[in-house]
Parts: C-alpha cells; structure tokens; sequence
C-alpha cells in the first residue's frame, strides 16, 4: 500500500499519456513521441521488436530493474518487470506486446509485492505504437530503444499533476 501510495500517480500518468491525442504525431517529450487520435496507426511487426528477447538488468525509475522477454509466438511478445530500491521490491508489470491489424500495442498491468493489481479486474494500461524507426520502437509516451548488441534504454513520460517529466532507465542484455 505504500508504494501505491508514493507512486500511484505513475498509473494516472500512463493512463493519461497512453490513450487520447492530438490530430497528428508530434514530439512528447526529448525521446518519445505521441500519435494523434485522426492518425492513422504505422505499421508494425514483431519481427521489428524481436531484438527485445531476453533477460535484461539496469538501473531507473530510483531502483534497480530486471525485465525479461520471451521470443515472439503466436502475435505476441510477453514481458516480465521488476523494480527494486534498498533490496526490497516495489512493483511488479506483466507485459504482452502484441501484434494487432498491422500493428503494435504494449499492454501492461502493474502489481503490487503481493500481487494486487493497481487497475481494475479487466483493466490494464495500453501504448499504442507511434513510429517504428531501426531499432526504436515508439509508442506513446514510451520509447525502447536498443543502444547497443546488448544495450536498452526505455525513455517513458510521468505527470504528476501538471508536471510532466521524462524518465530513463538503462539496461544490459544478461542472457537470451
């Protein structure tokens, strides 16, 4: 509960960022971008994204962060996140990155240390993708792209009322 307390207002930000939009794609922020409602949705395929696959640790978000990705099956990817700050675990996300009329959609759902859910039952978080470019994918307001053969960096936009920030989390490539 307290972590839902302190960060409960990511939830709100994503929620906000993630759907809704301008006529047309624009910047968001230094590294991501924003797809407008009128536009129409970029092409986008797994094949695009399967440089993603595998188990990932690093640093972001005040704590120290492993994801994993599974290789891509079946019109999707799933995902595994886990932040950690001063040895405990904050949060959880489980991710599907799934490919959907010729294009992509990162769903999330975010979980406490005990498994509750921060959204509804049915509820999760969805970012829609706004560009595909070499090896970045944008989506809005979130942006992973790869830096280096075994190198990520995830650039994601937090408002907390009207502050709007853009957050880095670095990451290297541990295992396939």
């Amino acid at each position: 509960m307290k972590f839902r307390l302190r960060f409960g207002w990511i939830i709100t930000s994503l929620l906000l960022l993630s759907v809704g939009g301008t006529a047309s794609q624009r910047q968001n922020s230094a590294h991501t971008l924003r797809l407008g409602a009128d536009e129409a949705k970029p092409e986008g395929t797994l094949e695009a994204a399967s440089w993603l696959t595998g188990y990932w640790q690093g640093e972001g978000l005040g704590g120290r962060i492993e994801e994993v990705w599974s290789q891509p099956q079946g019109s999707s990817m799933m995902g595994m996140f886990r932040l950690i700050q001063n040895g405990e675990t904050v949060f959880y996300e489980l991710m599907q990155l799934v490919e959907t009329e010729g294009t992509l959609h990162l769903r999330v759902k975010h979980f406490n240390l005990d498994f509750t859910g921060w959204e509804e039952k049915d509820n999760f978080v969805t970012f829609p993708l706004a560009k595909v470019e070499n090896e970045r994918l944008f989506f809005n307001g979130l942006t992973l792209e790869k830096t280096g053969k075994d190198a990520l960096s995830i650039y994601i936009v937090l408002r907390r009322g009207e502050e709007r920030t853009e957050e880095k989390i670095s990451l290297r490539r541990i295992s396939f």
